[in-house]
């Protein structure tokens, strides 16, 4: 509570804490920096992380066109020796390979947005978690949802957004059924993968049975790596399911089969997930709940681009004379979307604070509590005495 009423006369002097700690947990190499480097450090970090958004484009685009292959082949006449493959096998292409590769990509992102962000200049791995987890989902949706929904290009999506805000969600509302079925096959498949290596911990086994008869000559060493367990981390954790939630919003209207689908997800996540955080993962640091309330902050993202498309949908749906025919239902759907962006800034304003001083309020709870029963104790004995 003091670190929201503690003031001071002079600039500069104050800096925020960070309590309850684990000293494992430290970025000792960020905590030289001055106030000017950490400023160059965070707008450098930010556009290398915005880079990395962007320039995978390129790979993903290739991977999202293998779902057309059969549109490709008819278009182009140097893919026509696909019809020889026959459908079936054309088929297995298009359903299989496109997710396969996206998420052969996808391993090598969560790596580099770490060292992206300790590059910021945070103090500990909890915040260093934070901004892995902002910027992984800004990067998850971008790739697995704009780049595949948009036919024309990430590039002129957003050019056609800056000039011509109405045409580019017209654009996107007609591009979102044709990538429906591309979504099915790859949230799917994310699904089942992510779910068996959770179960699996490839990692770990490789680990277990190979590194360690290799490396443990002591044993102290193969103590600790029999019973260590693995950590998690949760700045790569969220983003995925936030993301696949993300898309089963957008799809829950336009395509309804996608309820079934995110029921089957996850259904399979919290069975998953459920058994690795109560028998394998291990905690090293306490990330008070901080990440729950941006994955849901993550969650209105879908929403907008819902309601956005759909507003786009009704705005276009004309009658054979050319008259516009669903006015009224665009313009609920338009006031639906500032409802929702006025809900969730009454949300952060209400809530932004209070999330993270949540830890001392708790405190003085307990303090408050363990000084009632305390209290009943002493009139408990003073009566028996009495």
């Amino acid at each position: 509570m003091a670190c929201q009423d503690l003031v001071y006369h002079e600039p500069l002097k104050m800096t925020p804490s960070t309590p309850d700690i684990v000293p494992s947990d430290v970025l000792w190499e960020n905590l030289a920096h001055s106030r000017p480097q950490l400023l160059v450090r965070k707008w450098v970090s930010s556009l290398l992380c915005a880079g990395v958004v962007l320039l995978y484009t390129i790979p993903v685009s290739f991977a999202s066109m293998l779902a057309q292959l059969d549109k490709l082949a008819r278009t182009y006449p140097w893919l026509a020796w696909l019809d020889d493959l026959g459908p079936v096998s054309v088929a297995i292409i298009q359903g299989v390979l496109p997710p396969l590769l996206v998420g052969i990509m996808l391993v090598m992102i969560p790596p580099l947005i770490r060292k992206l962000a300790a590059l910021q200049g945070v103090l500990t791995g909890r915040a260093r978690e934070t901004l892995v987890q902002s910027w992984y989902f800004a990067f998850l949706f971008v790739q697995c949802f704009l780049v595949v929904t948009v036919s024309g290009g990430l590039s002129a999506f957003f050019s056609e957004l800056a000039s011509e805000p109405g045409q580019a969600v017209n654009n996107l509302s007609k591009s979102l059924p044709k990538a429906a079925n591309y979504f099915f096959s790859y949230l799917t498949v994310q699904a089942l993968s992510s779910s068996a290596s959770a179960l699996l911990q490839v990692g770990s086994l490789g680990d277990w049975l190979l590194l360690g008869p290799a490396v443990d000559s002591t044993p102290r060493q193969k103590w600790k790596r029999q019973e260590k367990l693995g950590e998690v981390r949760w700045g790569t954790m969220f983003p995925p399911l936030s993301n696949i939630a993300t898309i089963g919003i957008v799809y829950s209207v336009i395509a309804p089969l996608m309820l079934i689908f995110m029921t089957f997800i996850f259904s399979l996540f919290w069975v998953v997930y459920r058994y690795n955080v109560l028998y394998v993962y291990r905690y090293d640091s306490d990330y008070g709940g901080l990440m729950f309330p941006t994955a849901v902050h993550q969650l209105f993202t879908g929403l907008y681009v819902l309601e956005a498309c759909l507003a786009a949908y009704f705005f276009t749906v004309t009658s054979a004379s050319g008259h516009l025919l669903c006015v009224p239902q665009g313009v609920i759907m338009s006031l639906s979307l500032l409802a929702t962006g006025f809900f969730q800034w009454r949300m952060l304003l209400e809530t932004s604070q209070k999330i993270r001083s949540n830890e001392v309020q708790d405190k003085v709870e307990i303090a408050r509590q363990t000084l009632q029963r305390l209290n009943m104790i002493r009139v408990s004995l003073t009566e028996v005495v009495s």
